[in-house]
């Protein structure tokens, strides 16, 4: 079958397609509540630790220790979501994800001690990492091109909505059941929407990116069948089937593609990005003024 050219007037990807919109952002929606919990579990910890300090004795140090061990284990769950959805599927992790998104509030909620606390939030943080690495790539795997950019930055607005949830509801226990047992609460309400992600994605269909892979097309198909006008669907899977024997020929990424130019300069222009106390002048790295006045006082 001879390659058709990804500059198409086909309108399947185009701003004149005429794909279903309806069943996609439903399925954008319960799939971007992982995104919820995401900013929900991060942001939730600022309130809860005004009450939890005296309850569990915390110290400074133990302090950081559980602000800083969600984070910690959301790394291993961002390098091992990847490779775990390619082998068992975008959905089904997804699916997992929302099981330890549930037992990690409740694991919290309930700690007795410190140590159990760490341990459900470095636990929690799986989750986290998880669903930061899985969710984008699911949406955008699921949504044809015109539609893929809305869809999948539903889920950083998904994020910060999640953040301010935390806020809101740590000032409404607070206002409401004020007490030094108020941060189990506050904890313990995330089970609410990882158990609607549970529920949700159990209903939800496979990227049929991901069944094409596994040399699933006839489930594929089907897939697309759901999300696509009937004229896109054997047009966009033969652009998934070219695409994945496209990456094959290429081979895994691997570390030393690092050093490619076009990434490099990605890499050096986030370090800027990440780091607004220095600027690049001439090749020298200076500090700026008002940072330099800063570190004075």
């Amino acid at each position: 079958m001879e390659k058709e050219l990804y500059i198409s007037t086909n309108t399947a990807s185009g701003p004149n397609s005429v794909t279903r919109t309806e069943p996609l952002k439903i399925i954008a929606l319960v799939a971007t509540l992982g995104g919820l919990l995401f900013g929900y579990d991060t942001g939730v910890v600022s309130g809860a630790l005004l009450f939890m300090r005296s309850d569990l004795q915390l110290t400074p140090f133990t302090t950081g220790l559980v602000t800083s061990s969600l984070l910690f284990g959301a790394a291993f769950g961002a390098l091992l979501a990847g490779h775990f959805a390619d082998a068992m599927g975008r959905r089904k992790i997804i699916i997992t994800l929302a099981f330890i998104f549930a037992l990690g509030a409740v694991g919290s909620a309930f700690a007795p001690d410190v140590v159990s606390m760490i341990m459900s939030r470095l636990f929690l943080g799986i989750a986290v990492g998880g669903a930061a690495a899985t969710v984008p790539v699911y949406i955008a795997e699921i949504a044809p091109a015109n539609k893929r950019g809305q869809l999948v930055t539903l889920q950083e607005l998904m994020i910060v909505s999640g953040q301010l949830l935390a806020y809101v509801s740590n000032a409404t226990f607070n206002e409401i059941w004020g007490g030094e047992h108020t941060w189990r609460w506050m904890l313990a309400l995330s089970t609410v929407p990882a158990v609607l992600l549970w529920l949700g994605m159990i209903f939800m269909p496979e990227s049929p990116r991901w069944l094409v892979m596994r040399g699933n097309v006839r489930e594929a198909r089907h897939v697309l069948e759901k999300t696509r006008a009937a004229e896109d669907v054997e047009w966009e899977l033969e652009e998934i089937e070219e695409t994945i024997e496209e990456n094959r020929q290429k081979g895994k990424g691997r570390l030393r593609d690092l050093r490619t130019p076009w990434l490099r300069s990605v890499s050096v222009r986030y370090w800027y990005r990440c780091h607004p106390a220095v600027d690049r002048r001439e090749h020298h790295y200076v500090l700026r003024p008002d940072h330099a006045d800063s570190n004075r006082g």
